[in-house]
């Protein structure tokens, strides 16, 4: 099932804490890149985080996998999970063909 992680850096941390678990951050998502759950990364533009589209056979998948990011586990970065599905319209349009 594809999930959409909206990750959102904490306003409690400094710039100075973050900085020395951004490198194993960084890695740990090219891990997940390469093992096929995350399957599309970008970066907030305001730098407050990220947002990513993953694939994982159930939320709670999702949800134990993210655990392992560095800054999850810092408690420096919050995550919201929100499933999704195909829009409606493919459905009717297929129908349509």
């Amino acid at each position: 099932m594809k999930i959409l992680l909206i990750a959102r850096r904490s306003t409690e941390h400094s710039p100075e804490e973050f900085a020395p678990l951004l490198d194993k951050e960084a890695k740990q998502a090219l891990n997940f890149l390469e093992d096929d759950f995350f399957r599309e990364i970008y970066s907030m533009a305001d730098g407050g985080g990220a947002v990513i589209i993953a694939e994982a056979d159930s939320l709670e998948d999702a949800q134990a996998k993210a655990s392992n990011l560095p800054l999850v586990q810092a408690g420096m970065l919050h995550i919201e999970y929100i499933p999704l599905k195909a829009y409606r319209v493919f459905k009717q349009a297929a129908d349509l063909l």
